[in-house]
């Protein structure tokens, strides 16, 4: 997963799917196996490349600066939603958000900044999906 997570296309959110952003697009094939005492996470090679060819695609990592800000945009969502990726597959965190920074916003107000934050990412997957 880090090798993959280090490609300047994906995300969490690209990587692990269904999901808020992708909800149609099929789930990658995921294996867990144990690195030096932990769990670690396993995609398949060919999976990923054919999944950062499709984001690719899209037109909305054009540059590294797009990039790096899409991959900020996600991670902000992902704490807003309070989703974490844990041996392959999306989970609730189960912890206080006072000490995040979304913690003073209710449950609409995160629902709107996700919507957002994630709106860009939308609108070049709505295109993709007309042409």
């Amino acid at each position: 997963m880090t090798q993959a997570l280090s490609s300047p296309h994906l995300t969490k959110l690209d990587l692990f799917t269904p999901n808020e952003l992708h909800p149609s697009l099929p789930p990658l094939k995921v294996a867990i196996y144990k690195c030096m005492g932990a769990d670690a996470t396993m995609l398949l090679e060919e999976e990923v490349k054919a999944r950062e060819t499709y984001i690719a695609g899209l037109g909305i990592t054009k540059s590294a600066t797009a990039s790096k800000a899409r991959k900020r945009r996600h991670t902000r969502a992902m704490a807003l939603m309070g989703r974490m990726v844990h041996l392959g597959r999306w989970i609730q965190q189960d912890h206080d958000l006072s000490s995040f920074a979304g913690a003073e916003m209710s449950s609409h107000q995160r629902g709107v900044c996700i919507d957002e934050l994630l709106a860009v990412d939308r609108a070049a997957i709505a295109k993709a999906e007309k042409e």
